[in-house]
């Protein structure tokens, strides 16, 4: 059994000298079984001051001010060891203006040692006091490991908001204990007007060496 009393984060701006944030966490119920799955129920209370309005959504604009809110939150997942894994965040609360229902889900296969394939989907729906949207956000990866010291990866993420598709691939090479060799290479592909737009192409790579003496 887990509880939670309080877990506070909070921000003060020296600059302005007001508080900008505060995330109050309490948690009643939580509990984890000798199988490896766990559950908890939590209670987030929370402060944003916003300084400058912005659109949230089209025509949707969050005014400038301070907002308190609070969220209720359920947490789960299986154990992380077994060949398949699933689990998912449930939460409904206020969000600045807004009341917000949002359901996140994921499923892990571990193939084998080498082998991981991941799932994951994000559902929301906000709702204002004359209109309301729902946003959709998808993601899979793909991990292949050739060895303990050299891994790559493939990210795909979607989201019906921006109607871009997104794709990050990696590797990581560890040529010796201590440094490390990363190359990365993103495409973000438009799918606004219903064709395969590839734009925002780059390419990264980073290497850090040690030095022993």
């Amino acid at each position: 059994m887990e509880f939670k009393p309080i877990d506070i984060d909070y921000y003060w701006s020296d600059n302005t000298n007001q508080l900008e944030s505060i995330g109050a966490e309490f948690r009643p119920l939580g509990f984890g079984t000798k199988s490896g799955e766990w559950f908890e129920y939590n209670i987030i209370r929370f402060f944003d001051r916003i300084d400058e309005p912005f659109e949230i959504h089209d025509d949707i604009i969050i005014p400038t001010g301070g907002y308190w809110f609070t969220r209720h939150e359920i947490q789960y997942s299986t154990f992380s060891g077994r060949k398949i894994v699933v689990g998912g965040e449930t939460s409904t609360g206020g969000y600045y203006t807004a009341h917000r229902l949002q359901n996140d889900f994921f499923i892990r296969l571990n193939v084998n040692k080498h082998l991981n394939l991941s799932f994951d989907y994000e559902w929301n729906n906000l709702q204002f006091e004359q209109s309301e949207f729902v946003t959709h956000e998808t993601g899979g990866k793909i991990e292949y490991a050739f060895n303990p010291k050299l891994n790559t990866s493939l990210y795909g993420q979607w989201n019906n908001e921006d109607k871009v598709i997104l794709f990050n691939f990696r590797v990581n090479w560890i040529p010796q204990i201590g440094s490390d060799f990363y190359l990365t290479i993103n495409q973000k592909i438009d799918i606004s007007d219903s064709r395969f737009k590839f734009n925002d192409f780059a390419i990264l790579s980073k290497l850090v060496w040690r030095f022993v003496y």
